[in-house]
């Protein structure tokens, strides 16, 4: 540790400087983190969860699995949190393979029923693209949460999974379940050409019912929803009750808008709804030039 310019800290000392290096908008990290941790002498279970979570943390995935596999072959055994932000990793890198391996050793030792394990397993298979063992930890589960639903329903989501999609958040409705802007964002993802309008509106008086409207992600899910069946009116009421409600400076809403009436064809609104965002300054999203929102 001399060799840093520092004076020997004990590993009380040294957790607590991981424990605080693992904001990912510190930006340090890899560097001094790790660095601390390598000059270490002695390491317990405790400064070993806290490099592997910093990792994860900072999304460096497969370095905190590298972590995670250089402890387990060391003297020191990892627990319940050790495991999780391993997990995590997996599920990071939609690493099916180590997940499966990692999810072998909470079985033997018994910790796969853990609430936050269990959370952690379904969110891993389901990034993976395996619902089919997501779900059946979900069913199995003793303990359900709204984290839980909420990983069930964006995997079926992100997975093509559509109508399962639908069919849950109608159960989960129907269970008395309760539902969060993530969960609204999420089913409004899911709605194609062919999904009934009907579902839609129910979902947008539930929306007005919890006050979610306020939320970007749900707002912007209305807009798309209403659009794809074909229902462009109350798209542009959404959309401008969208604007009252969240900041006018971004560019999202404009963009989507203008996108709705080239759909449709209506090239005159389009072109007003471009000059309009123009006109209030809205800065241009990374990567979207004015030609190209403009063709």
């Amino acid at each position: 540790m001399q060799s840093l310019g520092f004076y020997r800290l004990d590993q009380a000392t040294l957790t607590t400087i991981l424990s605080a290096c693992d904001r990912p908008e510190l930006g340090i990290v890899n560097k001094m983190e790790c660095r601390f941790f390598n000059e270490m002498l002695e390491r317990n279970v405790i400064t070993w969860t806290a490099i592997i979570s910093g990792l994860v943390q900072s999304e460096l995935y497969r370095d905190s699995l590298r972590k995670f596999v250089e402890m387990t072959n060391g003297l020191v055994e990892p627990n319940s949190l050790t495991y999780l932000s391993s997990l995590m990793a997996c599920s990071g890198l939609q690493a099916l393979r180590e997940g499966c391996q990692i999810h072998g050793r909470l079985w033997k030792l018994g910790l796969q029923s853990d609430f936050c394990i269990e959370s952690a397993l379904m969110d891993m298979y389901s990034k993976c693209g395996n619902m089919g063992d997501a779900l059946q930890i979900f069913e199995s589960a003793v303990q359900l949460d709204e984290v839980s639903m909420t990983v069930i329903l964006v995997g079926f989501a992100q997975n093509g999974f559509e109508e399962e999609a639908r069919h849950f958040f109608v159960k989960m409705l129907e269970a008395g379940a309760e539902i969060d802007p993530n969960m609204v964002s999420a089913i409004l993802g899911v709605f194609g050409v062919d999904t009934s309008l009907g579902l839609g509106q129910q979902i947008h008086s539930l929306v007005i019912k919890r006050s979610f409207g306020s939320n970007p992600f749900v707002g912007n899910g209305l807009i798309n929803m209403y659009s794809k069946c074909g229902d462009l009116e109350d798209s542009i009421k959404v959309f401008t009750e969208q604007l009252i409600l969240s900041a006018p400076e971004k560019p999202s809403p404009y963009i989507l808008l203008a996108n709705i009436y080239s759909s449709q064809g209506r090239w005159k609104e389009r072109a007003k709804t471009i000059k309009r965002m123009k006109e209030m300054c809205v800065a241009k999203e990374t990567g979207i030039s004015w030609i190209e929102i403009e063709k």
